[in-house]
């Protein structure tokens, strides 16, 4: 039999519990009226329930609000961050986003509120799983060790733009390379910086384990925000820098081609590979239809390679090249025509496939600039190899060119 102080106890307990089953079965009621006021186009209505489901107790409700809602980045972080606590799993993956994963920014980032909220969310819903968990717990648990970094104190420090403190990445490419402003390369500075940027979760993971690494045997290795770029963004930045690069490395060759030449020669080379940049641009753009999320990359790298190509003909030329054309000028021009023209039907067809990205405009701004590059090329070709006739150099470009508008899809 019970006895009176434990009877008294248990009434106790039955009566602290009471309200709070009331208020969590009043959330789920609230919950769900939102959800099918939301469901009909009530936004407004339904967030007035969500927020009071929210007030009561419900994850469910703190997730709709940032998820469904425009709202400050605190705030959604906030919702988020209050149904992750409660062991809600697409809250904390939304969560450690922000804070985390896809943050970039000096101070953006917050590794040790990120990795609490993983812990608090793993004790109350211990059956919680995230995609890559192993990796992602791993990044987390590296990232936190930066939790000291004083980003304004760098700031200030070091004069830091906000443009640069928007791109950490290339802070840390400059802070793991000695002799910069930053003095002398510190492991953990590199690995904070490296924590607070990154252009997509997988880039992120994989760089900060790998400068981890490095900060624990306290060395310090030059990093490059191109070893660990995945994301379409990332691709574009990169290549856009290479191209930068091979822009300088592109003239250099040039100007040791045109070493020995006869002025007048030598000019009319530099203009034909002006033309040739001109329309090799314009080609990869919008002729050579590129698409998906490294569009960009895939352009300047296409560029990159013909403009390279370009160079290495004209060595060819001054090494005897003597090009074989199938037909006379004449005949290479009609057909140039004619394929021209059927290029123009195929890319004005109404029932075109996704992929075609080329449009008839475009198909024509790229040929406007291709006739001016032949003629030019043709001309410094004949310059450089006078035993070629200007005709036979113009017959062999112009059959270049059938080749390269055959190559259009719809063309066979």
């Amino acid at each position: 039999m019970m006895s009176f102080s434990k009877s008294i106890a248990f009434v106790m307990i039955v009566g602290l519990l009471a309200p709070a089953d009331a208020s969590a079965q009043q959330a789920k009621e609230n919950l769900a009226k939102a959800d099918s006021l939301y469901e009909v186009g009530q936004k407004k209505k339904a967030r007035n329930l969500y927020e009071r489901a929210a007030n009561e107790g419900s994850a469910d409700a703190h997730f709709a609000l940032a998820y469904k809602y425009p709202l400050s980045k605190q705030q959604r972080i906030d919702h988020f961050a209050t149904a992750a606590k409660e062991g809600h799993g697409e809250a904390l993956e939304k969560v450690l986003d922000e804070l985390l994963f896809r943050a970039n920014g000096l101070t953006e980032v917050e590794p040790q509120r990120a990795l609490d909220l993983y812990c608090k969310a793993k004790k109350a819903n211990p059956n919680l799983n995230l995609f890559n968990e192993q990796q992602t717990a791993k990044t987390l648990k590296q990232s936190a060790l930066t939790a000291d970094f004083n980003a304004q104190h760098f700031i200030d420090k070091y004069d830091v733009t906000k443009s640069e403190a928007d791109s950490p990445w290339k802070l840390a490419e400059e802070a793991s390379c000695p002799g910069g402003r930053f003095g002398k390369p510190d492991p953990k500075v590199v690995l904070a910086l490296v924590v607070r940027g990154g252009f997509a979760p997988a880039a992120r993971m994989a760089a900060v384990d790998s400068v981890y690494q490095h900060y624990q045997n306290g060395i310090v290795k030059p990093f490059n925000i191109c070893d660990y770029v995945t994301s379409g963004y990332g691709m574009s930045f990169c290549a856009s820098r290479d191209n930068k690069e091979d822009s300088s490395l592109r003239q250099a060759r040039l100007d040791s081609l045109k070493t020995g030449m006869h002025t007048s020669t030598a000019d009319l080379v530099q203009k034909a590979y002006d033309l040739s940049a001109a329309f090799i641009e314009a080609k990869a753009e919008r002729e050579e239809q590129h698409g998906g999320s490294g569009r960009g990359a895939w352009i300047i790298q296409s560029e990159m390679k013909q403009k390279h190509a370009f160079l290495s003909l004209i060595d060819s030329v001054q090494h005897g090249f003597k090009p074989s054309p199938d037909q006379i000028f004449k005949q290479a021009d009609k057909q140039l025509n004619q394929t021209y023209q059927k290029a123009q039907q195929v890319l004005s067809k109404e029932d075109q496939p996704f992929q075609y990205f080329t449009k008839p405009k475009d198909l024509r701004a790229v040929q406007r600039l291709w006739i001016p590059y032949r003629d030019t090329a043709a001309a410094a070709f004949h310059q450089i190899n006078p035993e070629v006739d200007l005709s036979v150099w113009k017959a062999w470009l112009t059959e270049r060119r059938i080749n390269q508008l055959r190559e259009i899809p719809g063309m066979e």
